[in-house]
């Protein structure tokens, strides 16, 4: 079905900010897309209000309690379900249900966060952005109101599993910051007096290189082609391209073993200073510096502190408007360096952890949510005619 069928769409709008009295003085609850996701499935008190001159004068108009509403520009299907009534910027569209299909606001909200609404949208000046009637024209599916109850209940069961494993990892994490600190002490003060060294002496720097972009025979081959983003994520996920020994032989590209410890020099966000293990052999864009140790260190001990030093080793960033490390600065930069005993030692903890961590992760007991979120069009979803 149409989503404008089913609903009446209406987008909202930001009132002047060149008026200070129309702004948080508490009146009305205001939502940006930042609110989105921010409070869970639901949004209610917001960090900005807007007061009753500026809902007057701006000509905005409210969104009821029980509403779902999605961001359609920028930060595509980011949706959530009011629990009174507020207003929203012209980025978030509300969807005010007409009333001839029994819908369960519960199932809507899983339906639009898996969508990809990137289907048909417009490359704008900021990014994809969608409009009314792109909107309006997309299709979802309403089946019966008591199946929509039961796929709701079964995807909030779900989340509700991946919520209480996450806040399991996220603590298992935190046991082995801690453990550093009980340890060496604090990294960044060297409360122990612990030995320093610059890490290009206790390792080799290298980073890599971009083949050629219109040179097909580069892509696509067998050996993997790490992005700063994907550093930033912790290398968990298999890494989006790959290159051809033909990029290795003929470019700056260089193959760097597994154990290497790659340094995100810029990126996007909070991309820059993040750190990571290669688990597997693998190549770099130039953006990467590879951390290539000698024998008298660890490289979960290194990694570790690097993660425990991350807005220090940030602060060493140069440049005006986008800051930036370099390989320089990676290679002057200090690290705390015990004895390799001791720092095995902790490895030997952090390893037990990350065990644990892994079987936290397996009892998933829906893979599929992990990959481009969770819809009921999924094997188990056809087992039973959905």
């Amino acid at each position: 079905m149409r989503l404008g069928d089913a609903f009446d769409l209406q987008m909202g709008k930001t009132p002047s900010r060149d008026n200070s009295s129309y702004w948080n003085n508490g009146d009305h609850e205001w939502v940006s897309i930042k609110d989105l996701g921010t409070y869970g499935k639901y949004v209610g008190s917001t960090k900005e209000t807007i007061s009753e001159l500026g809902r007057a004068e701006s000509g905005i108009k409210p969104v009821p309690a029980n509403t779902l509403i999605m961001s359609f520009k920028l930060s595509l299907g980011k949706t959530a379900i009011t629990t009174k009534e507020t207003y929203t910027n012209e980025a978030i569209m509300a969807f005010l249900e007409k009333g001839n299909h029994e819908i369960n606001l519960d199932y809507m909200w899983h339906q639009f966060r898996s969508k990809d609404w990137t289907v048909g949208t417009n490359t704008a000046v900021m990014g994809k952005t969608l409009n009314k009637k792109t909107l309006g024209d997309s299709t979802i599916r309403i089946p019966s109101l008591a199946e929509q109850i039961e796929i709701a209940d079964i995807l909030d069961k779900v989340l509700r599993q991946i919520d209480a494993t996450n806040n399991q990892v996220f603590h298992l994490q935190s046991l082995v910051k801690s453990q550093f600190v009980e340890m060496f002490g604090d990294p960044i003060s060297n409360s122990r007096q612990l030995p320093m060294m610059r890490i290009e002496t206790i390792a080799d720097v290298q980073t890599g290189a971009t083949p050629l972009r219109s040179n097909a025979a580069y892509y696509n081959g067998q050996i993997p082609w790490i992005k700063t983003g994907e550093v930033a994520a912790g290398l968990k996920k298999k890494p989006e391209e790959t290159i051809t020994e033909l990029a290795l032989k003929e470019t700056n590209c260089k193959l760097f073993p597994a154990g290497t410890i790659l340094i995100a020099m810029y990126g996007q966000g909070d991309t820059r200073g993040k750190a990571a293990i290669l688990r597997q052999a693998a190549a770099t864009n130039q953006a990467c510096a590879a951390i290539m140790l000698n024998d008298t260190c660890n490289a979960e001990f290194i990694l570790t502190q690097l993660n425990l030093r991350y807005r220090d080793l940030r602060s060493q960033s140069l440049g005006g408007n986008q800051k930036n490390l370099s390989l320089k600065i990676i290679k002057a930069y200090e690290l705390i360096i015990p004895d390799i005993e001791q720092q095995q030692e902790f490895a030997a903890f952090a390893e037990r952890a990350a065990k644990l961590e892994f079987a936290a992760l397996v009892q998933y007991p829906y893979k599929f949510l992990f990959n481009g979120g969770c819809s009921h069009d999924n094997r188990r979803g056809k087992e039973k005619g959905r």
